[in-house]
């Protein structure tokens, strides 16, 4: 490859590099074939003193963006340890808000501490859980609503159907699942109780 065309190549690296469009460079120094090192020496020497244009639209467009705002778990720690508020003052203070039994404790512990630590998600906390924490730790509300918001929705489910609607051929009859509620001993119910503060609020 002549000078004139490696030269050419340059530029147009250059070019897109300062458009802020970053360029691949290894599509570049696969064009430059056998002179791909040499091209790859000029780029990298270019590189290093000439930094990409800051883009202040991208920065601007991530800060909106969901993967930019706190968690959930992050906005709810962050408002406890503000106030030296431990977790397990926090659910103590949860149970007597909620009026729920002290029997319901341990499970309402768990689920915070797994929302809390990410591994279960926020999307679906019931605004009853989100006001009695507001209660405990005021002015926390707006921010634990602007993370659910902000929670990555559930999964679709394949070819765009709708995992709320969609019923498989096993599921079972409508007087199978009202025996099996009725069936529930007290920690069963106790359970569900639970549990619906962490997921959708029935519509």
């Amino acid at each position: 490859m002549d000078d004139e065309t490696l030269a050419a190549i340059v530029g147009r690296f250059m070019h897109a590099h300062e458009a802020g469009e970053r360029p691949d460079l290894d599509a570049y120094v696969a064009e430059a074939a056998e002179a791909g090192d040499d091209l790859l020496a000029v780029l990298e020497a270019y590189l290093m003193r000439t930094p990409a244009p800051f883009d202040h639209d991208a920065v601007e467009r991530f800060a909106a963006s969901a993967a930019a705002q706190p968690s959930f778990g992050a906005v709810l720690r962050a408002a406890r340890q503000e106030r030296g508020l431990l977790r397990r003052e926090l659910v103590d203070r949860l149970v007597a808000a909620l009026a729920l039994p002290l029997a319901a404790r341990a499970r309402l512990d768990q689920r915070l501490h797994e929302v809390e630590a990410g591994a279960r998600s926020a999307a679906g906390v019931s605004e009853r859980l989100v006001d009695a924490l507001e209660s405990i730790i005021g002015g926390v509300g707006p921010g634990l609503r602007a993370a659910r918001a902000a929670s990555n929705a559930p999964p679709r489910a394949p070819h765009g159907g709708s995992p709320a609607f969609a019923r498989p051929a096993s599921a079972p009859s409508i007087d199978a699942v009202l025996a099996s509620v009725q069936a529930m001993g007290p920690d069963d119910e106790l359970a569900a109780e639970v549990d619906a503060l962490f997921g959708a609020d029935p519509t």
